[in-house]
């Protein structure tokens, strides 16, 4: 965390009795300003306590679930999955009856316009072809347009 906490040795205190000497065990929004603290070397004796702390936490093991536990887990769920099925049951679900129409207008934009691109660079029309070679024919000399008669 960014924000910058004042740290009493009180408070480093009561971290190191809470969650012991380990720092990682520490509330993180007071991580930097507790290890800023114990740099100054003001908590020896509460970090001796909390490394007996840590010890005890670490040999701890969490105890096997009971049936009677797993039973009421498993009871919980199917309950849960049973409310969801009847919230999804009476929740109104979107109309679906216009998806013909949306892939029809969808394949209609989409042709139209490859159609339009397509006549950018293939004009249909021949007559703008031969207005377009009469013009060059026009404006240059035969002289110069000897390839041309090649061309055709």
């Amino acid at each position: 965390m960014s924000k910058k906490h004042e740290m009493s040795d009180q408070r480093l205190h009561e971290i190191i009795a809470s969650f012991g000497a380990a720092p990682k065990r520490w509330p993180e929004a007071e991580r930097d300003a507790a290890l800023a603290l114990l740099e100054q070397g003001n908590a020896a004796s509460a970090i001796d306590q909390g490394q007996a702390l840590d010890q005890l936490l670490d040999s701890i093991s969490a105890p096997a679930p009971s049936e009677l536990l797993q039973a009421r887990i498993l009871k919980q769920a199917k309950a849960d999955r049973l409310v969801t099925r009847i919230i999804s049951a009476s929740t109104p679900r979107p109309q679906r009856q216009n998806l013909p129409f949306r892939a029809i207008a969808a394949t209609l934009a989409i042709t139209l316009g490859v159609g339009i691109g397509v006549e950018q660079f293939f004009p249909s029309n021949s007559q703008s072809y031969r207005d377009d070679y009469q013009l060059a024919m026009d404006l240059y000399d035969e002289d110069d347009l000897d390839f041309v008669e090649i061309l055709q």
